[in-house]
């Protein structure tokens, strides 16, 4: 039997030019996920040596591909929040999206047009963002999606099939002995990314900045909040690590992936900007059949400043993000 146009299949069996090392999710998004010609996701990373400005006022969200929103849930009802603006904003009433979620995927539609005045703000007071209330065929689609994280924007027409994907929610696994594998890595990760200039450091802190250049781990302040076993076909023991590192005045938080003890490329960084501890967060694996998962990760208990939610895609280069977002329903911004 042929398929109809416009119809996908997330499985292994499937074929895209390139997409391989990618989101297969591409396969169906309305918009564009690939980097130019390289296979991945935009990376949007500073120069080596150089370090980005931070923005005068900050963002608790990072748009980093169009075409996947976060979800929240306000009271029973799931609003998808549209955080792009005029010509950039590719939604639209009926527009069809799939929800990835704790437990589960299912295909919902754009209900309502709608806006919320708890998801940022402008000169320290709350400003509208809009969004969509989503809706589905199926009363029983929201129980297998279980705490909504993500929708992606399908293309007109478009089907998919999720049979063989795989939903595994991700426990703590941080115990003292991980410490004594991982900590003198990350460590010295630390002090080379300083040197770099992939970890931001006040050039007035010399402290820092001298542990740096004489890369004495010694000065390095380490703290495990997070680290879990996954399976992933490119490597044998694919082992997953959020960090908090502190040289001096400078701390970052990082996600860290490794095959046993072997770090797989540049951590990847999870800013703290009006998003909370890490304890808050929940984390779950979605392998959408290909053996290589994504990390999706979200606020299950109503924190002290907002719900967050995030994406990660666990490629052989290392960790990408792709998605991080948080409410603002207290405006941090003016603390």
């Amino acid at each position: 039997m042929s398929r109809p146009s416009g119809y996908f299949v997330l499985s292994p069996g499937m074929r895209y030019p390139r997409l391989a090392p990618t989101l297969l999710l591409c396969a169906f998004w309305a918009a564009p996920c690939l980097g130019a010609g390289q296979g991945q996701l935009p990376a949007e990373e500073p120069a080596a040596g150089a370090r980005a400005e931070a923005p005068a006022s900050r963002r608790n969200w990072l748009g980093r591909v169009p075409g996947i929103y976060p979800v929240y849930d306000f009271g029973g009802r799931w609003v998808l929040l549209e955080r792009a603006a005029g010509s950039a904003r590719r939604l639209r009433k009926g527009s069809e999206v799939v929800v990835i979620g704790s437990s589960g995927a299912d295909r919902f539609y754009a209900a309502a047009s709608t806006r919320t005045w708890v998801a940022a703000c402008q000169g320290h007071k709350p400003a509208p963002t809009g969004g969509f209330l989503l809706s589905s065929g199926s009363a029983g689609s929201f129980k297998k999606v279980g705490t909504p994280i993500v929708a992606i924007l399908l293309r007109k027409g478009a089907a998919y099939d999720t049979s063989r994907a795989g939903f595994h929610v991700l426990a703590n696994e941080v115990v003292e002995a991980t410490y004594g594998r991982y900590d003198t890595i990350v460590r010295g990760e630390a002090l080379s990314d300083i040197r770099s200039g992939d970890f931001a450091v006040d050039p007035a802190d010399h402290e820092g900045l001298r542990a740096a250049q004489l890369s004495d781990t010694e000065r390095v302040q380490t703290k495990f909040d997070y680290g879990t076993r996954i399976k992933h076909a490119a490597f044998k023991g694919a082992f997953l690590l959020v960090e908090g590192s502190q040289v001096s005045k400078a701390y970052r938080r990082c996600l860290h992936l490794f095959d046993d003890d072997r770090p797989v490329g540049r951590c990847s960084e999870m800013p703290h900007a009006l998003m909370a501890e890490t304890r808050t967060l929940r984390f779950v694996s979605y392998d959408p059949g290909t053996g290589r998962p994504f990390i999706l990760a979200y606020s299950e208990k109503e924190p002290l400043w907002g719900h967050e939610r995030w994406g990660f895609q666990m490629t052989e280069q290392g960790p990408r993000v792709f998605l991080m977002d948080a409410l603002d329903p207290n405006c941090r911004e003016g603390f």
